[in-house]
């Protein structure tokens, strides 16, 4: 949890934040689905290689590039990219 939702599970539970009334109307949905989330990998570039997979995933779909070549832009990326924190 965090980022979007709560980090307090008491928090995340309270009327505040399941209200139906204020969007999203299904906010529940978070905390239904946090025990099968993981943490992201530690490495020092994740975000640029989280960041490169959108802009090309963003091209696959816009139809600028083909699947193969999508995936190719991303194993580069995440080739290089995969440096352990110290």
């Amino acid at each position: 949890m965090g980022r979007t939702v709560p980090s307090l599970r008491s928090v995340a539970e309270s009327p505040a934040f399941l209200d139906p009334e204020q969007p999203p109307a299904s906010a529940r949905v978070w905390l239904d689905i946090a025990p099968q989330l993981r943490a992201l990998p530690k490495v020092e570039n994740w975000v640029t290689i989280e960041r490169t997979a959108a802009i090309e995933l963003e091209q696959l779909y816009l139809g600028a590039q083909s699947l193969d070549q999508t995936i190719a832009n991303i194993q580069a990326v995440a080739a290089e990219g995969f440096i352990p924190i110290k």
